[in-house]
């Protein structure tokens, strides 16, 4: 891989939340834009919060994003923590994004778009939740098939943030093995809600079941003995269909990796070793009220135990057969299988269009 070597000359980083704000920012069209000291500027996304911007905001403190992009001829001219990643995406408005392969079908789809997923970082790591001594308590219904019987007879609501939100697919595909049609008039009572709030509602007995996870506000519910899982899918679907879908994955136009390759390179390359120091450094890794703030928890005991839980760590309450965080940046073929299994399953259920594999494309990069 060529390399050229060049002073970095800006950064600037921007917490922007809005296709406004994203839309004002000048030249932000796929390849970058050249600047003054040659190199070649790139828009960055990632979502606004969880593991990844833990990992982005050491990885900036520490330069090494800068220099591994230096060393590859670019530099960044704009790194955006948003939710707002897939709209920009579309729009033309970031070089490369983090989303997942089931983003990219969609949008590919939709905009005629090929697309590139390069690097893996995280899991989809949400499950269906409820509250200790529940009849939707496993313990207390016998099983999980018996808990999920009980809420389909019960027709008891059940909180998720959105039919269009990427938490739904992994659960359609669990309920379809329990029997059930889990999708818009299917056999649950659905009801929407802000994903934050899904844990405190279900922990104050405003609901019984929903979709959330120990990152998104209910860290330090399941330490307080308030929630508990009836299913997660990191660890259900590792052992019951032998893959995990994902959550966050690098990801870019198919016409900016075949003309900026090295730029992809670098991008993995440095997720790699976030990855790798935070498997490291575990729950050390948050030592402020702004770490806590990035990785999306409210209290620091709370944001200790979702990062351990999402790392893999045994010793903790409701502990995941796999980590929800990868220890490696780098797609390994069976990675790669894994997420071509989902995508062609969700496709069967008509959540993603069935051409999608003429707009997505999963290439690995040298590790």
């Amino acid at each position: 891989m060529a390399q050229r070597h060049s002073r970095l000359s800006r950064r600037r980083v921007l917490k922007a939340s809005s296709i406004g704000v994203a839309s004002a920012l000048a030249g932000c069209t796929g390849g970058g834009n050249g600047t003054s000291n040659g190199n070649t500027g790139l828009t960055i996304t990632v979502p606004a919060s969880g593991y990844w911007v833990v990992m982005m905001k050491h990885l900036e403190s520490e330069n090494v994003l800068s220099n591994n992009l230096e060393e590859a001829g670019y530099e960044i001219e704009d790194l955006q923590y948003t939710w707002d990643g897939a709209p920009l995406f579309a729009a033309g408005q970031a070089d490369i994004s983090h989303l997942a392969g089931l983003e990219m079908a969609r949008l590919g789809s939709q905009q005629e778009m090929e697309t590139v997923v390069s690097g893996q970082l995280t899991t989809n790591f949400l499950g269906i939740w409820t509250r200790p001594g529940t009849p939707y308590d496993p313990d207390e219904a016998g099983s999980k098939q018996a808990a999920v019987d009980k809420i389909i007879s019960d027709n008891t609501e059940f909180l998720i943030d959105g039919w269009g939100s990427g938490t739904i697919p992994p659960a359609r595909i669990a309920m379809d093995e329990y029997g059930y049609a889990f999708e818009e008039n299917g056999d649950f009572n659905v009801v929407t809600a802000e994903l934050t709030a899904i844990p405190t509602l279900i922990a104050d007995g405003t609901a019984d079941v929903g979709l959330l996870s120990p990152m998104h506000g209910a860290g330090q519910l399941v330490l307080d003995e308030d929630i508990k899982p009836i299913l997660q899918y990191p660890s259900w679907s590792n052992e019951q269909i032998g893959y995990v879908p994902s959550l966050t994955n690098v990801t870019v136009s198919q016409s900016f990796f075949d003309e900026n390759a090295e730029a992809v390179q670098a991008m993995v390359d440095t997720w790699d070793e976030g990855l790798r120091w935070l498997h490291e450094t575990g729950s050390d890794a948050l030592e402020t009220e702004d770490d806590l703030t990035d990785l999306g928890c409210r209290t620091m005991e709370g944001g200790e135990y979702a990062m351990e839980w999402g790392l893999g760590n045994q010793d903790v309450p409701y502990a995941l057969s796999t980590s929800a965080v990868h220890e490696s940046g780098y797609m390994t073929d069976e990675y790669v299988a894994g997420q071509i299994s989902f995508l062609e399953s969700v496709a069967e259920r008509g959540m993603v269009p069935s051409d999608w594999k003429e707009y997505v494309s999963f290439e690995k990069v040298e590790q």
